[in-house]
């Protein structure tokens, strides 16, 4: 999905955040996005925003 919708040639970095609740398919992601970073994030998405503030 990443590839083909062109997101990585609108962003400037190759990180991407899935919720816990999606931590089981990291590795596929891995597989299909080497150059990317995946990141777990809290395990229901709606904490992603509190998740990114307290990241930086």
């Amino acid at each position: 999905f990443v590839k083909k919708c062109g997101i990585a040639d609108k962003i400037a970095h190759k990180k991407v955040i899935i919720p816990g609740y999606a931590a089981a398919i990291s590795g596929e992601m891995e597989e299909e996005l080497p150059d990317w970073e995946i990141l777990i994030g809290p395990r229901d998405a709606s904490l992603i925003p509190k998740f990114l503030k307290e990241m930086t």
